[in-house]
């Protein structure tokens, strides 16, 4: 978890450096919406857990209905954070395109008939 702070905070700075510096307009507004995509994963992930403790609170008191609302709130929370997130995996998108590609071919005894 310092590891965390320790790299956002270096991130924080050089970032803000960099946007106030502003020698080079397109790198300052790639990193400005860095800041702000950072911004909304660390709101994205307050809300995450206001919902969970309100959902656990809810289940404990029999509010069924209340808990079902936080449930589907806190996966909406969680898709959310994971759009604003930067995963950077390659793997995983090759791999579902190399899928719908196979899916899509049509064998040549079918196109042929």
């Amino acid at each position: 978890m310092a590891r965390m702070y320790a790299d956002n905070l270096v991130l924080k700075y050089e970032a803000h450096h960099a946007i106030f510096g502003a020698k080079d307009l397109p790198e300052s507004l790639r990193l400005f919406f860095l800041v702000i995509l950072t911004s909304i994963a660390w709101l994205m992930r307050a809300g995450i857990i206001l919902d969970f403790f309100y959902g656990v609170k809810a289940l404990i008191s029999g509010q069924w209905f209340i808990c079902l609302g936080h449930w589907f709130a806190l996966n909406c929370l969680l898709e959310g954070f994971f759009w604003a997130k930067d995963s950077r995996n390659d793997k995983i998108p090759k791999a579902i395109l190399e899928e719908k590609q196979k899916q899509n071919q049509i064998p040549a005894e079918t196109k042929q008939s």
